[in-house]
């Protein structure tokens, strides 16, 4: 099966989820499908296996989630990768089932890790101090970085614990 394009209409660009672009999908102007290419395109997705559709958007979210870290907006995604798997583990395999779990773990400690040091960086900011490079610690827009309480900024571990939708 060729990699499944994401995306709102049917074009000749789009996202493809195995992490390369498919023919026909890289930089450039759109292009409308024909009917028949949109006719195949929905024939292959008929034909493919659930399981194959839902690993492809675990790594969509996962993908997403892992440039993410550190920001408010990655958790979010690690949560839907959670309902997702959650959702879907009477048809997935059960070593993928099990890979996601692992993901899942790895993701949910680089997050709160992630959040621990923008929250750092922005105390230093608030604190008019400056970073190992020289230059303000600032937060970008989005970041985990709200108020910050003395055990936070002493890393304190219990603070940061996981909540899914937080």
């Amino acid at each position: 099966m060729t990699p499944i394009r994401v995306g709102t209409t049917a074009t000749k660009r789009g996202t493809d989820v195995s992490g390369a672009d498919a023919p026909g999908t890289g930089p450039g102007p759109e292009q409308e499908l024909s009917e028949e290419e949109i006719r195949q395109y929905l024939g292959e997705m008929r034909q493919a296996p659930a399981a194959e559709i839902i690993a492809q958007v675990i790594t969509v979210l996962a993908n997403g989630a892992q440039v993410k870290l550190g920001r408010n907006d990655a958790r979010v995604l690690i949560d839907a990768i959670g309902a997702v798997k959650s959702a879907a583990d009477s048809v997935l395999p059960t070593e993928f089932a099990a890979q996601v779990d692992d993901l899942l773990g790895q993701l949910r400690m680089a997050q709160v890790e992630g959040e621990k040091e923008v929250a750092h960086l922005a105390a230093q900011a608030a604190q008019g101090g400056q970073d190992e490079h020289g230059g303000l610690a600032e937060a970008a827009p989005g970041d985990a970085a709200g108020p910050t309480t003395t055990a936070d900024q002493q890393g304190s571990s219990g603070s940061r614990l996981w909540t899914p939708g937080r």
